[in-house]
């Protein structure tokens, strides 16, 4: 197929990856930092209806309508399948699983004011413990952006790599 794609004038312009994550081996009790965050008026909780709003402003305002439409797929399971943390009684930082495939996690993001203070591994732990009791094995992370972060607090491993093919028209 790379020859193919090469002999037509295609371009290879990089490329992608998924990680996988196991959930049968690890330990993803959340609750002592959830309650460290909360003393510091940060709370986490599970998606419900009464954010749709909160959640579509702070996607529009902080990423894209992409990430916006795959989050809200999470309503289609009951509870939702997202998690959020709150400051200030405003959504700024969401994870979301089994929203774009069966047993994958993602997106997942943390407003820039809230960086750095383990929010966002907290919100993937939330999801890995609903896929958990789903009854997957292990986690599905597509198109992953920061495979460090993914491999220090999932032990997470590159499973598939997509390389990227272009041709101006």
């Amino acid at each position: 197929a790379v020859a193919f794609l090469l002999r037509r004038g295609f371009a290879r312009g990089g490329e992608v990856f998924n990680m996988r994550a196991d959930l049968e081996d690890n330990n993803f009790d959340s609750a002592a930092e959830e309650r460290r965050l909360q003393e510091q008026g940060i709370s986490i909780r599970r998606l419900s209806e009464d954010d749709r709003q909160g959640i579509e402003e702070f996607m529009l305002r902080e990423f894209s309508q992409i990430w916006l439409m795959e989050t809200l797929l999470a309503y289609e399971h009951a509870p939702p399948t997202c998690h959020i943390a709150l400051a200030g009684g405003r959504i700024e930082a969401f994870a979301v699983c089994e929203a774009c495939g069966e047993g994958w996690f993602g997106p997942m993001g943390t407003s820039p004011a809230l960086r750095g203070k383990g929010i966002g591994r907290l919100l993937m732990y939330r999801c890995f413990r609903d896929l958990q009791q789903l009854g997957y094995r292990d986690a599905v992370i597509p198109w992953v952006g920061p495979a460090d972060f993914y491999a220090k607090f999932a032990s997470a491993y590159i499973d598939r790599v997509f390389w990227r093919f272009s041709k101006s028209l």
